[in-house]
């Protein structure tokens, strides 16, 4: 029976033949024998492994890269042996095709084996594909978090190992497993304690000591903590000369979880950073710190790295990048506050931790006297400046992936943004995208209040052919967005305003906007959406203030129409036309502005008199919508009272709309 090949990913990548001989293979084929090595024989889609591999090549290039893989695989690295094979345009690695080491050490970690720490160290050469070249961003992050699982793995069953040593007195045992375990990973403190503890109890207080002492400079050095109040009570014992408990304690093996390959980004705030000739006391700095993380916290856009976890992060020499792998963060928030005589200057950076690259930066000026009030409005006005960049960002990297090959997250970022662009030829996409989304991840809230955003806009534009039909649709969607999160910021705007567009329910949907605003303060939409809402109930002062509150949280917001429009509606409805026009002809300078827009700044411009600007912007709706009627926009318009309706109808009958 001819001998099987050996793959080895544990460390760097090695591939030996049947008869022992190193097998070279070109770069991108050693990630495609990885990659459906570590699926385990599950069979994988050819379009998904050819937009892994060659995400930059068109179909023809890249279906031919990967036949010609294929083919060096077979030929170079098995001898002309078919070690691949292919059902329903989906391919996997024959069973028994090959040895690999990653299956050897994850049968020999479980609970039960019975190995030695031995054999797991001698399996475990090093981290998973270490020094493995940048394939694509979905590979690298596969690798990422299969490193990060199996080192945690590796960890847990050392411990285990270790903690049956020292129960039967094998101090010298213990001591090699504690030392090998802080070689895979330096930082782990539980690690340090577990050496101190089984030196001091062998006898050998010096070596406790120097342990102690190497691993206090080690986290000061790194992480720029102090060592946990259960390591120094541990050491003040050994210093005192009382030797600890033979059985070291218990305490749960845990690790940082292995990024979220397909979930949202991670992102952390780190400490603001201090100029040294002038600094500030550091509960103003650590509170705008915490009201930051907090504000970006409820958005569900963004996974946000807890406070506790970048506290201690303030060394300034510490990398991007280190931060970022031991955060497991995809971005970070870098601040800077210094002082200049009376006033405060707070400079915000969003840098991609594994780049070093600054993607965003902003400024905000204070007094020294900084009042709560002047700290919301900061911290309010760098989230919604933060959030857009960062999807912005994400949409770079993920452009150019075909539909199958985007993870369920990936597929919510392009959906939202094809019906943020308003553009027919791309519209139906959304839908197709989001009808996966809800098959692949039913429990998902986002995709629902995304499909209902979908709907209504499919009815506020006059695209549908079922425009009631649009309406319950919407209804439904929102109501199961609220039932799987009863916090979705998304669901509860489009809930309570299409609860005043759709319904003329003015209380239900101002109640249901306050919800929102609850979960999210500092949300520049919420706040306009409400504004509109408090307009077409008719309190137009009211309207005026949310409208400009949402201007001044998010000035620069790419979805900044919608604050126009809110401004155009809340004026218009208390009869100051010409502010009405102004936000109405600066909304329609917008690339994605809603129809409606056209029909209130058309209306405002005929109130002024200004007849002729508003029968060209008539002349633009009824080209995309020849067959609207004044009495079906009056029926349709969402102001509580019947006789506003009626005054902005005459208003449209003097633009030019037909009766």
């Amino acid at each position: 029976m001819r001998a099987l090949s050996q793959i080895k990913l544990m460390g760097e990548f090695a591939l030996r033949s049947g008869g022992g001989e190193a097998v070279a293979l070109p770069s991108k084929v050693q990630a495609l024998l990885a990659w459906l090595t570590l699926h385990n024989g599950s069979p994988v889609k050819r379009e998904a492994v050819r937009e892994l591999l060659w995400p930059e090549r068109g179909e023809d290039q890249s279906r031919h890269s990967l036949r010609q893989a294929l083919f060096v695989l077979r030929r170079d690295g098995f001898g002309g042996r078919e070690i691949v094979q292919s059902r329903d345009n989906a391919i996997s690695l024959l069973p028994e095709s090959a040895v690999c080491d990653v299956h050897e050490l994850r049968e020999m970690i479980q609970a039960d084996a019975g190995a030695s720490w031995r054999e797991i160290v001698g399996l475990y050469r090093g981290p998973l594909l270490h020094g493995f070249p940048p394939v694509s961003p979905e590979f690298d992050d596969f690798v990422i978090g299969m490193r990060r699982m199996l080192e945690a793995d590796v960890l847990a069953a050392l411990g285990r190992i270790a903690d049956d040593a020292a129960d039967g007195g094998d101090t010298a045992q213990c001591i090699a497993i504690a030392e090998r375990m802080l070689a895979i990973d330096p930082l782990r403190e539980d690690t340090h304690r577990r050496l101190i503890q089984t030196y001091a109890q062998a006898g050998r207080r010096a070596d406790a000591i120097r342990v102690y002492t190497d691993a206090k400079t080690l986290l000061r050095r790194e992480m720029d903590v102090a060592p946990a109040a259960e390591t120094e009570a541990l050491i003040a014992g050994i210093r005192n000369g009382r030797t600890p408990d033979p059985t070291p304690s218990r305490t749960p093996v845990t690790l940082p979880a292995a990024p979220a390959v397909s979930g949202p980004p991670r992102v952390a705030v780190l400490p603001l950073r201090q100029s040294e000739d002038q600094p500030l006391a550091s509960h103003l700095s650590d509170g705008i710190t915490a009201d930051i993380i907090t504000q970006l916290a409820g958005l569900r856009e963004l996974t946000v790295i807890s406070h506790g976890s970048t506290f201690g992060l303030r060394d300034p020499h510490m990398e991007p990048h280190a931060i970022g792998r031991k955060l497991n963060a995809r971005y970070l928030v870098i601040g800077r506050i210094r002082r200049g005589g009376d006033r405060l200057r707070l400079t915000t950076e969003l840098t991609e931790a594994e780049t070093g690259q600054i993607i965003y930066s902003h400024t905000d000026d204070a007094d020294v006297a900084m009042s709560f009030d002047d700290q919301d409005r900061i911290v309010a006005r760098l989230v919604n400046a933060l959030v857009p960049q960062v999807r912005e960002t994400e949409l770079r990297r993920i452009r150019g992936k075909r539909p199958m090959v985007l993870s369920v997250y990936e597929k919510i970022l392009v959906s939202r943004e094809y019906i943020l662009r308003l553009n027919r030829d791309s519209f139906g996409e959304a839908k197709t995208l989001l009808d996966e989304v809800i098959e692949e991840d039913p429990g998902y809230g986002e995709a629902y209040a995304l499909a209902a955003e979908w709907h209504s806009t499919m009815a506020g534009e006059g695209w549908s052919q079922d425009r009631s039909g649009e309406i319950a649709t919407v209804e439904h969607l929102n109501r199961t967005a609220l039932e799987l999160d009863n916090c979705n910021l998304r669901a509860l705007i489009s809930y309570g305003y299409r609860k005043a567009i759709h319904h003329r329910d003015h209380e239900s949907a101002i109640r249901i906007l306050h919800q929102a605003l609850d979960v999210a303060p500092c949300s520049a939409n919420a706040w306009a959406l409400s504004g509109l809402c408090f307009a077409f109930a008719g309190e137009a002062a009211e309207a005026v203030r949310r409208a400009t509150r949402a201007l001044e949280l998010s000035p620069f917001d790419r979805e900044a129409y919608k604050f126009f429009l809110a401004l155009c509606v809340a004026h218009y409805t208390e009869g100051d036309y010409e502010r009405a026009a102004d936000w109405g002809l600066r909304a329609l300078a917008e690339d994605n502005a809603w129809r409606g827009t056209l029909g209130f700044t058309a209306a405002s411009l005929a109130a002024l008199g200004r007849v002729r600007e508003a029968q060209d912007i008539t002349a633009q709706f009824l080209a995309k919508w020849p067959k609207r009627r004044i009495s079906e926009m009056m029926n349709s318009l969402a102001y509580r009272d019947a006789d506003r309706r009626r005054l902005c109808g005459e208003h449209l009958r003097a633009a030019g709309y037909p009766d």
